[in-house]
């Protein structure tokens, strides 16, 4: 089942990333996608300070994967955030290896690698609407 926000501010964006964030078990594959500037990377570093990570967390465009630790929740203790803006491949990882019960993976452009994913992925998608509006789909 899909789930549609409308979010016409930053605060508006950083509520539904944290209610998105208390319903994460471990495990998941997030595939972010959506234009520059949709408010992809803002909805990650929301969901990491929601689950405690210290560490300013900034989009990987040239490192490609940064691994942080969880401090602030029972089962998820590995933050993997993907962002591959400037590659086409999963050529560095083998997200079977980085994937487990304890760990959340997080990708932006996602849709480059969608043969990758696994089956269950969650696809949160991001649609530029105006300067201040952004329209944001979750689907699985």
């Amino acid at each position: 089942m899909a789930q549609i926000l409308i979010s016409d501010s930053l605060e508006k964006t950083k509520k539904f990333a944290k209610e998105f964030s208390e319903k994460l078990s471990g495990g998941e594959v997030i595939g972010l996608v959506g234009d520059l500037g949709s408010g992809k990377t803002t909805f990650v570093q929301s969901i990491a300070k929601r689950l405690g990570i210290k560490e300013k967390v900034k989009s990987p465009t040239f490192n490609i994967l940064k691994k942080y630790s969880v401090i602030n929740h029972g089962k998820i203790k590995n933050f993997y955030h993907l962002d591959l803006y400037r590659t086409n491949s999963l050529d560095f990882v083998d997200l079977k290896e980085i994937s487990a019960p304890d760990s959340v993976i997080f990708i932006e452009w996602a849709e480059k690698i969608i043969s990758f994913l696994p089956k269950d992925w969650i696809k949160v998608e991001f649609e530029y609407v105006d300067e201040n509006k952004r329209r944001i789909l979750i689907s699985n």
